[in-house]
């Protein structure tokens, strides 16, 4: 939702975007968003983690955001917020390892480069899955193993 991340209309690295709507507007806009997307799904769960994994265009506005966020279900004990800028985060479900990467890297590197740096937790899964976010749509390999 966020993809300018200056006064000027650029990304992070300055790269120009074309937008329609002012970089204020479309952070309040996405503000309210997951605010009411929160609090819908909180009603279908004991517990409900939120994961912050930052994009390549609007990385400073994105953690202003998951920041915000955190601040405003901070009463909320049921659900936690991982807001933290690492560009990998992790998600064990039951026996499955979820790897978790914006995607404006090599794709196929990614199973090792997740199971090299969180070896315990890829070591105790049985299953493995990288989800990623950057290509825009949806797309499904078999990777020796790793989905």
């Amino acid at each position: 939702m966020l993809h300018v991340d200056t006064f000027f209309g650029t990304t992070t690295k300055g790269t120009p975007q074309e937008y329609s709507i002012r970089w204020h507007e479309a952070f309040a806009t996405a503000f309210d968003i997951y605010v009411k997307s929160i609090n819908q799904l909180k009603q279908f769960c004991e517990k409900l983690d939120i994961i912050s994994v930052l994009g390549n265009h609007a990385r400073v506005s994105e953690f202003h955001l998951a920041f915000a966020l955190s601040k405003y279900f901070d009463k909320e004990k049921n659900i936690t917020f991982d807001i933290s800028p690492d560009p990998r985060k992790i998600y064990l479900y039951g026996e499955t390892f979820i790897g978790l990467h914006h995607g404006n890297t090599k794709i196929m590197d990614l199973p090792l480069v997740f199971a090299k740096e969180f070896n315990k937790e890829w070591g105790q899964c049985k299953y493995h899955e990288v989800k990623v976010g950057d290509q825009h749509h949806y797309m499904e390999k078999d990777y020796k193993g790793v989905l």
